[in-house]
């Protein structure tokens, strides 16, 4: 399997498997207990919550039937999650994009090859990947029921899981869950329509493949645009400082020995000559590696930040990873 190198609405509204699977209710002959759903729910939060890093590839269906003219699409997807840090990328089909959350900025593919569009700190805080947010599974469908079991194709086989349902006014949910792995293996949401438009949208995706707190190189696991992007403010049309060159940390002696790895965060600012200056410490390791962080990053040069076509001083945060190899 090859690792990649990441709107946003809070979970769980998905997950599903394509359109013939959308359509699929609850295989016949498969015997289930209808009940409170919601120990499973909590089960599978719990697994969530105590998950750091998530790998999985899947696919979104989307379907709008009922109405005067019936559509139906597909979206492949890979996503990298590290805690409130992501990377979600829809890699076939015109909607192909990539969209990257460091837990604080959010930014998305947006135009020419190699330009994002940031949606600032604000947005960032509020986003989540569209898929993997289980976490408050007990508390957004308080009234699941079981309702009997399916299978999902996971890794080419069929999987059997357990459904669970959901309905709120105009809406009706229905999950399929794995209660030995505590996974969703798909997550399907029905929206009716109304008597303006009869049209009803359902929205599954399906997970066919999912690796929880794996070992991925350094490089899958990088939750900024790479430093040849052009990044855009969505707010204001400010182009961001672009990363010219780099300098690799140096580790210190005591950090070695300790066989010490991580990512130092550092908050700085790219002044009109592409320099760092204002140097801060977010997030960082301790014996050494802190300063030896800010030793390397004064070191880097920027295309400096613009706004109408002048080099003005913003704020950028950059991650300085330490591996020991």
């Amino acid at each position: 399997m090859g690792l990649f190198r990441s709107l946003a609405v809070v979970l769980p509204a998905l997950l599903a498997a394509g359109v013939a699977s959308a359509r699929a209710q609850v295989a016949p002959g498969i015997p289930g207990t209808p009940g409170n759903a919601l120990p499973l729910l909590r089960e599978v939060a719990d697994a969530a919550r105590a998950t750091r890093i998530w790998v999985a590839l899947g696919h979104i269906t989307t379907e709008t039937v009922g109405g005067p003219g019936e559509t139906a699409t597909t979206e492949p997807f890979k996503l990298v999650r590290d805690g409130l840090k992501w990377r979600y990328e829809v890699t076939e089909g015109p909607n192909a994009r990539i969209q990257i959350s460091d837990g604080v900025a959010f930014w998305e593919t947006a135009g020419p090859a190699g330009e994002y569009v940031e949606h600032g700190p604000s947005a960032g805080l509020v986003r989540v990947p569209p898929v993997l947010f289980w976490d408050n599974l007990p508390e957004t469908l308080p009234s699941a029921t079981l309702a009997g079991e399916d299978s999902v194709e996971w890794n080419g086989v069929p999987q059997r899981c357990e459904v669970v349902r959901a309905d709120a006014p105009r809406v009706r949910h229905s999950l399929c869950i794995d209660r030995g792995r505590k996974l969703v293996l798909r997550d399907r949401t029905e929206s009716s329509g109304n008597g303006r438009n009869p049209a009803r949208t359902i929205r599954t995706i399906t997970l066919s493949m999912i690796e929880r707190d794996p070992e991925p190189p350094p490089d899958a696991l990088q939750f900024q645009p790479p430093a040849q992007a052009v990044v855009r403010d969505a707010a204001h049309g400010v182009t961001r400082p672009r990363l010219l060159s780099q300098v690799e940390p140096e580790y210190t002696e005591a950090a070695r020995k300790a066989m010490l790895e991580g990512t130092v965060i550092l908050s700085l600012e790219v002044d009109p000559d592409g320099l760092a200056r204002n140097i801060r410490i977010q997030h960082g390791l301790g014996m050494g590696l802190d300063e030896k962080a800010i030793e390397a990053v004064k070191q880097w040069r920027w295309a400096p930040g613009m706004w109408d076509g002048k080099p003005v001083p913003l704020h950028s945060t950059v991650e300085v990873n330490f591996r020991i190899f």
